[in-house]
């Protein structure tokens, strides 16, 4: 008899646990990492950055957005 394995690509509980953490990487990958094909990253294939960020960039921008949201 085959097993069934059932996979979600988002389980109910990563959006506790998780959130801050996956909305970092992505934001890392946009900004951050070239893309092999196209030289660019993908913020700047969309037109939102004229620049391939630094990490340290990333981080203070983050850090900014975070004191917004707790304050």
């Amino acid at each position: 008899m085959k097993k069934k394995v059932v996979v979600n690509a988002r389980g109910s509980g990563m959006g506790l646990c998780c959130g801050p953490t996956s909305e970092h990487f992505g934001s890392g990958h946009n900004f951050c990492r070239v893309h092999q094909t196209f030289r660019l990253t993908p913020a700047m294939e969309a037109g939102l950055t004229d620049h391939v960020w630094t990490l340290e960039e990333l981080v203070t921008l983050l850090g900014r957005k975070s004191n917004k949201i707790a304050a």
